[in-house]
């Protein structure tokens, strides 16, 4: 509007975008799959060889799950949310970690061994996939 010589503030774009345009103001929402790798199935072949040649020879063959870890306590999150006018929800100016540290959902890790089919979760207060590895 303004390279057509019209004077226009933000507010009036957002009146016309909300008012006879029909628009609102939206988050995003994960509903695109993508493409398959078309590897996927040689990569699972590949790994199920692997757990077979293992198992023959006596040797573990463990599958490992590990979770998204996410802090706890009053942090900003993607998105909005309806809430009262000027009442918005306050949280931590910064995402540094706090005293409660960090949560990692739906149990630590899970852990199942498929030549004994036996399973576990170990709990601890280390969540690091490497440090766990080891």
């Amino acid at each position: 509007m303004a390279r057509q010589g019209h004077q226009v503030s933000h507010n009036c774009v957002a009146r016309l975008l909300a008012g006879p345009l029909e628009y609102s103001l939206q988050a995003n929402t994960k509903t695109v799959e993508g493409k398959q790798n078309p590897d996927r199935d040689a990569q699972f072949r590949y790994i199920n060889d692997q757990v077979t040649a293992a198992l023959e020879h006596g040797e573990p063959a463990i599958g490992v799950d590990g979770k998204k870890k996410e802090k706890v306590g009053e942090y900003a999150n993607a998105g909005r949310t309806w809430r009262p006018t000027g009442q918005p929800r306050r949280v931590e100016v910064h995402d540094f970690p706090g005293e409660q540290g960090k949560a990692i959902p739906y149990g630590v890790y899970g852990v199942y061994d498929v030549g004994a089919d036996t399973g576990w979760v170990p709990v601890g207060n280390d969540g690091d996939t490497a440090t766990f590895a080891v």
